[in-house]
């Protein structure tokens, strides 16, 4: 387990790491225990599993969906009344 005074290392894309020292691959993660799926609360999903040493892990599996454009107002200037611009 690396000291708190060492920098930990980048891992590669799509890898998991645990404060155990514990690197899971994308394929290692598939094949830990499944703890739970659930809302992110902003449209995606997270998968909790669980590490070899016990502790839970969380990923992002499902990213939410992307923002859809913000309709913009135009108010009348005559009546001060507002409506969605074309």
């Amino acid at each position: 387990m690396p000291t708190l005074s060492q920098k930990p290392r980048p891992l590669p894309a799509g890898f998991v790491a645990c404060s155990c020292g514990v690197a899971h691959s994308p394929s290692a993660w598939s094949r830990l225990p499944l703890v739970a799926r659930m809302a992110d609360g902003v449209g995606g999903e997270l998968e909790f599993r669980s590490c070899v040493c016990g502790w839970a892990l969380v990923v992002q599996v499902a990213p939410p969906p992307p923002a859809a454009p913000a309709a913009r107002l135009a108010v009348c200037t005559a009546c001060g009344e507002a409506r969605v611009a074309a």
